[in-house]
């Protein structure tokens, strides 16, 4: 039995009855233990027992909790930490713990407690839940109070793909870039990131190529949601060189030619006159005279033209009157005015001496019709294969 004094405990009076209310806070209590049996109590061991009262808990409603959206495909749900409200519900409270509720259901009856407190996703926007504090000593709850969650959406946006920026080739800007960015309107801050360094404004223009990320903050809710997004523009331009090797040496039974294009920064495709284009800039088996070779970059930045000439003698001329082949020279020496060209007949005597870049010869000696036959010819010229100044010798046929 229970008793008030020490002296009741040992004269058995005065026992505590069930539904005692404690008179002094903390008060302490003396136990007797008596055995019913035979009524023997030892005296020398009464023991005692303190009662002490602890406040039913208070719990404070927090302030809405708010996050950012945890991905811009989904702007209404979030992944809180419930457990960081804890603080402000216990509000200085010693010895408490708080539990959270989907319904007010299961927070008067004190069931199904969410588990996963720090990792919680809500299931609605906004959401309300409840928490009550728990005494952790005497395991006394509050009263609920609501819980606000606020899932704020992210300030999505969506720059270009990738492109290509077609730029100078000696420089690698361009003056002729797009505008790329976004305005959202009041309540945004903006910051960028691009090859030229940063800014702050709504848009940008591409002059360089390189990435370029864009930060859009929304400081419409005190939560400061950011989003991200980044375009990447690769580099492509016209060369600003074609070089053009001639690999066979004048006159010769064919003629080749190998085309290299640089100082660009694109991929490049190679054509012929108005051949087929082709990845490679070799080219087999060409007829002697004028031609032009045109590489392009096959991004559409441009492209770089260039005429070169293979030199080789007509074999044969018809100077009758009919306009083909009236005349005869030498093929592809148009850019060597200074070569000198000298036409003999069989025996060695000299009949003309012409210029590449002249009307050529047409048959005719002192004005008079040569005969059909075949007749010598010498060229000093400087051979584009080498660039060395050579000469050349070979014969030729008048057709009437």
């Amino acid at each position: 039995t229970y008793h008030p004094t020490v002296a009741e405990a040992l004269a058995g009076t005065g026992a505590l009855v069930n539904g005692f209310e404690n008179m002094t806070d903390p008060q302490t209590v003396f136990i007797r233990v008596e055995n019913t049996a035979t009524g023997c109590v030892n005296t020398n061991n009464i023991a005692s027992l303190e009662l002490s009262v602890e406040p039913i808990p208070t719990a404070t409603a927090p302030a809405t909790y708010e996050l950012c959206a945890t991905d811009a495909s989904d702007p209404n749900t979030a992944v809180f930490d419930l457990t960081s409200l804890d603080a402000e519900i216990i509000a200085g409270q010693l010895n408490m713990a708080v539990s959270y509720y989907e319904t007010a259901m299961d927070a008067d009856s004190d069931i199904n407690a969410i588990a996963n407190a720090t990792t919680y996703v809500n299931t609605s926007n906004p959401q309300t839940l409840y928490a009550r504090v728990r005494q952790t000593i005497t395991g006394c709850l509050s009263d609920p109070v609501l819980v606000t969650l606020q899932v704020n959406a992210l300030p999505v946006f969506t720059l270009p793909a990738d492109d290509i920026l077609c730029v100078d080739a000696d420089t690698g800007t361009t003056t002729d870039g797009p505008m790329i960015g976004v305005d959202l309107g009041a309540g945004y801050s903006y910051s960028w990131t691009t090859p030229n360094g940063t800014a702050n404004s709504p848009t940008v223009a591409v002059t360089t190529a390189g990435t370029y990320t864009l930060t859009i903050t929304d400081n419409n809710f005190t939560t400061s949601c950011i989003y991200s997004d980044s375009v990447t523009y690769q580099a492509s331009s016209a060369p600003s060189v074609l070089d053009i090797q001639i690999t066979t040496p004048a006159f010769a039974s064919s003629h080749n030619v190998i085309a290299t294009a640089s100082g660009g920064s694109g991929v490049y495709e190679y054509q012929l006159d108005d051949g087929d284009w082709q990845e490679t800039g070799e080219f087999l088996d060409l007829a002697p005279g004028e031609h032009t070779i045109t590489v392009r970059d096959t991004n559409g930045c441009g492209e770089l033209i260039r005429g070169f000439e293979l030199i080789d003698y007509m074999k044969f001329f018809t100077p009758n009157g009919d306009e083909y082949h009236p005349t005869w020279n030498i093929i592809g020496l148009r850019n060597q005015p200074g070569a000198k060209i000298y036409i003999f007949d069989r025996y060695g005597k000299l009949l003309k001496q012409i210029s590449p870049a002249g009307p050529g010869w047409d048959g005719t000696y002192n004005g008079s019709p040569m005969p059909s036959q075949d007749y010598w010819f010498r060229v000093e010229y400087v051979d584009p294969f080498d660039g060395t100044p050579k000469e050349f010798i070979n014969h030729f046929t008048l057709k009437r």
